[in-house]
């Protein structure tokens, strides 16, 4: 399997805050990582460094295709950041118009591409209305669709189940499974929401107060933690997992 990236002892600082210390994994082509661990553990650092918004203090970060510019990584924020002026054709659009130099695409070009993936993320007949008038879920798939269409060599997703409820979580959580399958985008996500992050990932990396305890495949975590913190995520995870299965 080739290695899509590969993070080597990365190091971020805030001030006196270790956001990130000594963090080295490595993504397979076409596979889906996610990571997990309490708010504050540095899951969103993390993928803004991948993304290029911020830079290790030490460390490294290689990318199989160099990062061209034709195949970046794209990050999907929680809060998906549509642009309330536009349609929801115009917000998948955007990364594409503009474009500049031989990158840049026609008009017919864009026009196929962005039907092409609303087509593909279920939402073609939102195509002409505006962002106020979706569900979280709409909201969602759009935003993946503006991220999508632009080919990403790696798809960073931060919290993708954060604004859902316990019925769309579920959903969603297996649409972006099938959907990465399809289109075989290597991807990264981070989440705290534990039954939806095991339940579509390749692997799971588990980040505690910045440091990466743990990483593998999501059953042999939950079988056999490597560190008390791991242990203790799981073991919140599943009295809470009974606690709301006894009230509902």
């Amino acid at each position: 399997m080739k290695k899509y990236v590969h993070a080597q002892s990365i190091s971020r600082r805030f001030g006196p805050v270790v956001a990130l210390q000594d963090v080295s994994f490595s993504v397979n082509a076409g596979e889906l990582l996610s990571f997990v661990g309490p708010s504050g553990a540095g899951k969103t650092t993390l993928l803004k460094l991948l993304a290029g918004i911020d830079t290790a203090d030490r460390g490294t970060i290689t990318f199989r295709d160099g990062v061209d510019r034709r195949h970046p990584p794209i990050l999907v924020f929680q809060d998906y950041l549509l642009f309330p002026h536009m349609t929801v054709f115009d917000n998948v659009a955007f990364g594409l118009r503009s474009r500049r130099g031989r990158a840049r695409f026609t008009r017919d070009e864009v026009r196929e591409r962005v039907e092409r993936y609303l087509m593909q993320l279920g939402v073609a007949d939102k195509a002409d209305i505006f962002p106020a008038t979706l569900s979280g879920g709409q909201k969602q798939r759009v935003a993946l669709a503006r991220a999508l269409v632009l080919e990403p060599g790696l798809l960073l997703l931060d919290e993708p189940f954060a604004n859902l409820d316990r019925r769309l979580k579920g959903e969603t959580a297996f649409f972006i499974r099938d959907l990465q399958r399809r289109l075989g985008v290597t991807t990264i996500t981070v989440s705290h929401d534990l039954d939806e992050t095991l339940a579509i990932s390749d692997r799971v990396g588990v980040i505690v107060n910045g440091t990466l305890e743990q990483i593998g495949p999501p059953r042999e975590i939950e079988a056999h933690p490597a560190s008390p913190a791991v242990e203790q995520i799981f073991t919140r995870h599943d009295r809470m997992k009974q606690f709301d299965e006894e009230v509902s």
